[in-house]
């Protein structure tokens, strides 16, 4: 088994290369190096884990590792409020859970940093950690202890070690290219990410709908489309839509004009491409007025959510980086009107352009409870952002961590790496978020370049820089 995963490696290793020279607005994104499941067994259903640090939670209650340490009487490890803290988070190397704050703090009173079954039907910790197979089942992952049959489970509000799986909804459980030849319907686990129906995350790339070349000839393609997902192993795009005038486009016209039937068409053929070639489409308000114009936003939904509403490979970005000074209920009314004609699409919220700015002006958090309180349900729609003007990854993972605390999925729907203030490496994506299960979209090519023979598929200007993929095609 161990040389077939080898070879299964070595297959599907790409380096993608990708154009960082393209105007504001017009650059579209492409994922960049992702991480395999550590246990990629080829055509099975075995559920996929990615190595990582996740956290366990139910509810508004996590798996926490710190009563051990603090030398609390047993259980050494129980569920308690949700919060930051490193003791609710756990390393998973595709076998064993490692508590990630008392592996950095030391051991303390704990007998060790690793999960494991006490034997008397609770958890706790122990220099040793037993094995879990983690398994794909309902939007997250049952945790099975292989040394004693006990599954980790939520027994009604205590953690226990029982014959009965709990759906841990906050593990990004995958098995890979488990779907029919349409995608279906993405699923969100509260305080996790958005995935697909098979439990991987999003990774994907995106293009303008410009009825026009250079786009046109790529996004009407069928072989680009599929080159995409059997190639670059994407499974999603990003369609950066407007009406009125996009401005700095970098091709054709200096300023283009787009009508609803002109998008509609074009929509018509990329949806439909993307569900030949078994791949998700994200339909994102990218138009460029500043202030936002709530009123395109209104005409845009007006037409375009019930027209792709039964689509269950479609999903809606509500607004590309809303005015920060906008009021929540601009938010919650061009949701509502979203829902309202299309009861079942997933609906990505906000898109901040600088979060982190956000974060210190009005607290992102606080914004999302704002958006609750109005209406927006969080078990069908997402809380997006983007970490413009942040300096390293460091800065952007406590208001990631917080944000999944109070509850809310995530999903990082745009990063260039030297955009707009940004200089955070692109280690920020993978194995940054990837490892952490947390669906994300690069945006700084149009296209890639498959340096194994060198051909293009997309649009590549410039001089691409190569990156090494290795995720399995979703």
């Amino acid at each position: 088994m161990t040389a077939l995963l080898a070879t299964c490696l070595c297959m599907h290793r790409r380096f993608i290369g990708l154009d960082g020279g393209l105007k504001m607005f017009d650059r579209t994104w492409l994922a960049a190096a992702g991480l395999l499941a550590a246990a990629f067994f080829a055509g099975s259903a075995q559920a996929q884990l990615a190595s990582g640090t996740y956290r366990i939670s139910s509810d508004s209650v996590s798996v926490d590792g710190g009563f051990a340490y603090w030398g609390n009487p047993p259980p050494g490890v129980q569920f308690y409020m949700t919060t930051s803290t490193p003791f609710q988070e756990w390393i998973w190397n595709g076998s064993t859970f490692e508590n990630f704050g008392i592996e950095s703090n030391g051991l303390g009173a704990a007998a060790g940093p690793y999960l494991v079954d006490a034997g008397n039907g609770t958890a706790t910790e122990a220099a040793q950690g037993d094995p879990f197979t983690a398994t794909a089942a309902g939007g997250g992952c049952t945790l099975l202890d292989t040394r004693t049959g006990n599954y980790l489970s939520n027994n009604f509000g205590v953690l226990a070690m029982s014959s009965t799986p709990t759906v841990w909804a906050s593990l990004p459980c995958c098995v890979y290219g488990n779907h029919g030849a349409v995608r279906g319907r993405p699923q969100i686990t509260p305080g996790g990410t958005i995935v697909a129906e098979d439990g991987c995350i999003l990774r994907g790339v995106a293009a303008h709908p410009f009825p026009f070349d250079p786009y046109q000839s790529y996004w009407s393609d069928i072989n680009w489309w599929q080159n995409l997902h059997d190639i670059g192993h994407f499974n999603i795009v990003r369609v950066g839509a407007w009406l009125g005038t996009f401005t700095d486009i970098g091709f054709g016209p200096t300023t283009y004009q787009m009508d609803i039937p002109t998008l509609e068409g074009v929509l018509d053929t990329m949806i439909s491409n993307a569900a030949q070639a078994g791949m998700y489409v994200m339909i994102d308000e990218h138009s460029t007025d500043s202030p936002t114009n709530w009123e395109k936003n209104r005409q845009f939904w007006t037409a375009l959510a019930p027209r792709y509403a039964n689509n269950t490979n479609v999903i809606y970005e509500l607004k590309n980086e809303p005015d920060p000074s906008d009021d929540v209920s601009d938010e919650a009314t061009s949701y509502n009107l979203i829902r309202s004609l299309a009861p079942s699409t997933p609906i990505i919220m906000n898109s901040w352009c600088c979060t982190i700015q956000l974060d210190q002006t009005d607290g992102v958090v606080n914004l999302l409870n704002d958006e609750q309180t109005a209406g927006v349900d969080f078990t069908n729609a997402v809380a997006g952002y983007h970490p413009y003007l942040a300096t390293s990854a460091d800065q952007m993972t406590p208001i990631e961590n917080a944000m999944q605390a109070a509850g809310f999925p995530i999903y990082m729907t745009e990063f260039a790496q030297f955009y707009f203030g940004n200089n955070i490496d692109i280690s920020y994506l993978e194995p940054g978020l990837g490892n952490r299960g947390i669906s994300w979209g690069w945006y700084d090519g149009l296209g890639f370049n498959d340096a194994d023979n060198g051909i293009a598929y997309g649009c590549c200007f410039g001089t691409p820089t190569p990156i090494n993929v290795t995720w399995p095609s979703d």
